[in-house]
């Protein structure tokens, strides 16, 4: 019994090593995702690919602006937990969208065309929120907690 308990503990350690040490899941993502900082939730904002002459998205939390995505752009946005009111505009509508998030959680927010003038945030995975953020580039926030006057 000891030797093939043995003989398996060996074929999944060669199997591991043939395989770099990583699952699947790792292979994809990576080792490491940028999780929350402490006492802080992390909101990805992300955008997929676009059209080159699409418009950017303008994004605001309460009355201040954040920043626009582009296609294939994401920002992080680090906040305290509490409900936070994002709005995606578009060239003439806005959509608004009220999550409250929790401290040491991670949530992805894609940003998306609603029609001809307008734009929506919807929740997504975070399978499909890591893979767009992996893909894309980072823009910069102008979020800042506590000062949505």
């Amino acid at each position: 019994m000891k030797k093939l308990l043995s003989a398996a503990v060996l074929a999944l350690s060669v199997a591991a090593c043939q395989q770099g040490g990583m699952s699947p899941y790792q292979q994809a993502y990576g080792t490491n995702f940028p999780g929350p900082k402490d006492g802080m939730a992390a909101v990805y904002l992300v955008r997929a690919a676009a059209p080159p002459d699409a418009p950017p998205i303008p994004i605001s939390e309460g009355r201040q602006a954040v920043g626009s995505l582009t296609g294939s752009s994401w920002m992080r946005l680090d906040a305290p937990p509490n409900p936070l009111d994002l709005r995606a505009y578009g060239s003439q509508d806005s959509t608004e969208l009220i999550i409250t998030v929790a401290a040491g959680e991670t949530y992805f927010l894609i940003a998306e065309p609603a029609g001809a003038t307008n734009a929506k945030l919807m929740t997504i995975s975070w399978d499909e929120g890591r893979r767009l953020v992996r893909q894309g580039q980072q823009v910069p926030s102008n979020y800042y907690p506590g000062n949505n006057n």
